[in-house]
């Protein structure tokens, strides 16, 4: 309403919110990563019936995409 003079002044705006939202995205992003290996670890950990399983694990033995998390369990 306020005319071309304020393309700046909005698009500056605009681009401080699409930032936020990308910075949240990154956070929840790596939030799913670790609920996904937690799920892992649980999962793997009731198939064995015991958690124990994962205290001689190899990294051969868990999935590429959970090997950022391995000095959780190794």
């Amino acid at each position: 309403m306020e005319g071309d003079y304020k393309i700046d002044e909005r698009l500056s705006i605009i681009e401080l919110q699409r930032d936020a939202v990308v910075k949240q995205l990154e956070l929840m992003q790596e939030m799913l990563d670790v609920l996904n290996y937690k799920c892992w670890y649980y999962e793997t950990a009731k198939k064995e019936g015991t958690c124990a399983i994962h205290d001689d694990i190899k990294a051969e033995n868990v999935p590429e995409k959970f090997h950022k998390y391995l000095n959780a369990i190794l």
